[in-house]
């Protein structure tokens, strides 16, 4: 499979965006809160995402119920295990029982 310039660049973009949403931190404020929106803002353009948007769905939990959607604010503790969940759940099978295991 070969790429273009433009998809190679798209896919630096596209890994760039997942790299920095490490250094995302949050702070407990009546619900998690990110701290430094200048990361938000860096992460959220790489990805090509509205950055509120970005930062609801990273601090928030939504769900529909009887056809109307509920979202409460997650605790960082919460946003911790999420983060924790999608690394889990992203990476080679190997990989996934290591972590488990440490």
């Amino acid at each position: 499979m070969e790429l273009g310039e433009e998809e190679v660049w798209d896919v630096l973009r596209l890994l760039s965006g997942v790299l920095h949403l490490g250094n995302m931190e949050f702070m407990t404020a009546g619900g998690a809160q990110i701290t430094s929106k200048s990361v938000l803002n860096k992460v959220s353009d790489l990805l090509g995402l509205d950055s509120f948007q970005l930062a609801e769905v990273l601090t928030q939990r939504s769900f529909i119920l009887r056809g109307e959607e509920i979202s409460s604010p997650l605790t960082v503790d919460q946003v911790r295990e999420r983060e924790t969940d999608r690394q889990t759940s992203s990476a080679p099978r190997g990989e996934r029982q290591r972590m488990k295991c440490q």
